[in-house]
């Protein structure tokens, strides 16, 4: 038995969130639209036949990246029962397999897959460097995106809740992360959340955010991450050392 274990209280608050509740499906398809045009953006010029993505949630990734046929064999991995059950019947064409795990212990042999993703997960583990190594183990290529919350903003911003975010990023320490990792940055892009979600969330409000945020990311680049949260997606390949 892994001596790394997801806490107790997480997953019984994971279990009892239901994966097809119209206003979270809404806006997680709404996030997996971007998010999938993110992995394929970065990851198309690199192997991608054989894909696990980590903590699938409801599989919106997974279908969006089969409806664009990125990816033969498509693999998930979730810790809360109701979310592997929702996804396994969604019948997603390339999707071979999705299970149940532990949070930490990748049930899965060295080198099986060409790309393993981790969407908006790391941000939640107790242990993120278990969890990455693990998926290093697995995979060839490993593509990573995380919010860069730790902004100027922060501490009128941060909302503590049960299942929210433990761990805050920017960009340099989410690289440090990586590199303790031994991982190499091969490729990343910062990226606004689409405007579908802004307005989705917000309304009209978050439409004017939305065009705030895109104009800021424009003019100033990274130092746009200081003043706002964007999304930061990495492409990483096992360090040569």
């Amino acid at each position: 038995m892994s001596q790394f274990t997801v806490d107790k209280k997480y997953t019984a608050l994971y279990d009892s969130v239901d994966p097809d509740k119209q206003k979270w499906s809404i806006w997680r398809k709404l996030g997996a639209e971007e998010k999938a045009k993110n992995i394929i953006d970065l990851c198309s010029d690199d192997p991608h036949e054989n894909i696990l993505e980590i903590g699938c949630g409801d599989g919106a990734i997974l279908n969006e990246l089969s409806e664009k046929n990125f990816g033969e064999n498509l693999y998930g991995l979730e810790i809360s029962k109701a979310f592997v059950d929702s996804v396994n019947g969604k019948n997603i064409k390339n999707l071979k397999a999705c299970s149940l795990y532990d949070g930490y212990t990748i049930p899965y042999e060295d080198n099986m897959f060409d790309l393993v993703i981790l969407s908006h997960i790391v941000e939640h583990l107790e242990y993120p460097r278990r969890l990455i190594n693990e998926a290093k183990r697995v995979g060839r290529m490993i593509v990573i995106e995380v919010p860069l919350e730790d902004t100027l903003r922060l501490k009128k911003n941060f909302i503590s809740n049960p299942v929210g975010h433990i761990n805050i990023y920017t960009l340099q320490s989410l690289r440090v992360l990586l590199e303790s990792c031994d991982l190499k940055i091969k490729s990343s892009k910062i990226t606004n959340p689409s405007l579908k979600i802004y307005k989705y969330i917000k309304g009209f409000r978050g439409v004017i955010k939305y065009f705030i945020r895109e104009v800021v990311l424009l003019l100033t680049g990274k130092f746009a991450t200081h003043l706002f949260t964007y999304h930061y997606i990495v492409l990483c390949k096992k360090s040569s050392k």
